[in-house]
């Protein structure tokens, strides 16, 4: 019997091996791949002459636009296609915490109309502490209102649906990412009407990220694909729409909106 259990234990640690070094060799392909999507992509920026409106995008990657087939697939970009005559200046950084887009803010010069700002998704890969997510989410959103009239803060999605992790792992990345959301809302309120949130955060049977993941995951299975992009600015553009923003920055398509 004690041989039998033996052997029963190797075999599964030997599976159990089989599947670390499996999965190890799979996210480091796909790392690769994202370090090639970014070294591929660059910002989404416009200056138009006589642009009727200022705005500055900080952030992370989904500020950066990394994932997208072009930088006119990206937040940004399609910002720009919803403000034609918006002058966009791009400051995103790819790896950024919200701590980081302190220093992103700080460094740029002048005031704008609108601050766009994405950012907790890597608070949440990172498991950054509660208290100092919440310091930081200040920190940032005070120094944005000395720098922009209004503000719109966008967090992370459901982490959980994420394929590049290990299937056991996501669900300590979807708590993880319920814990950052929650942060992200309750400091948001404090600072209303002038700062507004869009919430990416859906349940994973209501997540189009988890159903349909090849089509919404760019190809690194991390950031998102023109559609996850598109997707996303959908619901970015309808917290836009409460802003009182010049509407002679609108392009026609979106002007009665």
């Amino acid at each position: 019997m004690r041989r039998i259990f033996s052997l029963i234990l190797s075999i599964l640690l030997a599976l159990l091996a089989l599947y670390v070094l499996s999965e190890t060799i799979r996210i480091e392909h796909y790392i690769a791949i994202g370090n090639k999507l970014k070294e591929e992509m660059r910002p989404y920026e416009q200056q138009p002459i006589n642009a009727s409106m200022h705005i500055l995008v900080v952030g992370d990657s989904t500020g950066y636009g990394t994932g997208a087939s072009s930088p006119e697939h990206s937040l940004a970009g399609l910002l720009g296609k919803k403000y034609p005559l918006a002058a966009i200046t791009n400051v995103s950084v790819n790896g950024a915490k919200t701590a980081d887009v302190i220093d992103q803010l700080k460094n740029v010069e002048g005031t704008f109309d609108l601050i766009m700002i994405h950012a907790g998704g890597n608070d949440a890969v990172h498991f950054t502490p509660t208290a100092q997510l919440r310091s930081s989410l200040h920190s940032v959103i005070d120094l944005a209102l000395t720098k922009g009239r209004y503000v719109l803060i966008t967090s992370t999605g459901n982490v959980d649906t994420v394929p590049l992790f290990p299937w056991p792992t996501r669900f300590f990345f979807g708590l993880s990412s319920e814990k950052t959301r929650a942060v992200f809302l309750d400091v948001v309120s404090t600072y209303q009407p002038n700062v507004r949130y869009t919430d990416l955060y859906r349940m994973r049977a209501e997540d189009l990220f988890a159903t349909e993941p090849k089509t919404y995951y760019a190809a690194d299975h991390f950031h998102p694909s023109d559609l996850g992009y598109a997707y996303w600015f959908k619901l970015i553009a309808k917290e836009l729409d409460q802003f009182p923003l010049p509407k002679a920055a609108l392009s026609p398509p979106f002007a009665s909106s």
